[in-house]
């Protein structure tokens, strides 16, 4: 499923926000991994924090789809609306949070919107349309083992694989 650490990003960022209110803070999240997280935008509405969240929008769980493409002969199951999963509308959401609502629809937008966000006082949800089926770059792979169990690659294994040398090099080992 979709990292811990990523499902924690608006947590730790009202945290953040809350013990540092002089501070711009930003986070980034993706749709999926806001719905753990949907009080949060409560707090950050209500306190009025001077938190700028960035909601990668894939229509779903992006990297639990990548990992069922991989592994599962593009089975989907619990990704998006056509596999059982619903996600408000983040426009929708921001409303009723009463939170700014900005929408980047490409990349020649993102500058603009990024400044806009960053100008404005208190809260703001930036929305960033992105690919249903982006690659996410460098990621942690897995591999399945030969009695059919999947087992994650160490974190200095990632995807794309830089060269055994390389790797060896720049770990310090075998030098």
């Amino acid at each position: 499923g979709t990292p811990f650490a990523i499902q924690i990003a608006v947590t730790a960022a009202v945290g953040a926000a809350l013990a540092a209110p002089e501070r711009m803070i930003i986070s980034v999240t993706g749709d999926g991994s806001l719905m753990p997280n949907m009080h949060d935008l409560s707090v950050m509405s209500y306190n009025k924090l001077n938190l700028k969240l960035f909601i990668i929008n894939n229509e779903g769980y992006v990297s639990i789809r990548n990992t069922q493409h991989s592994f599962f002969e593009g089975h989907q199951v619990g990704t998006d609306a056509d596999s059982g999963i619903f996600i408000p509308k983040i426009g929708d959401l921001a409303k009723a949070f009463q939170l700014p609502h900005l929408v980047c629809h490409n990349e020649a937008e993102l500058n603009k919107i990024i400044k806009k966000a960053a100008s404005m006082k208190g809260p703001v949800i930036c929305e960033i349309i992105a690919t249903q089926n982006q690659q996410i770059l460098p990621s942690v792979t897995s591999i399945r083992l030969e009695n059919g169990k999947m087992m994650s690659q160490p974190i200095h294994n990632m995807s794309p694989v830089i060269p055994i040398e390389e790797l060896q090099k720049i770990m310090g080992i075998g030098t």
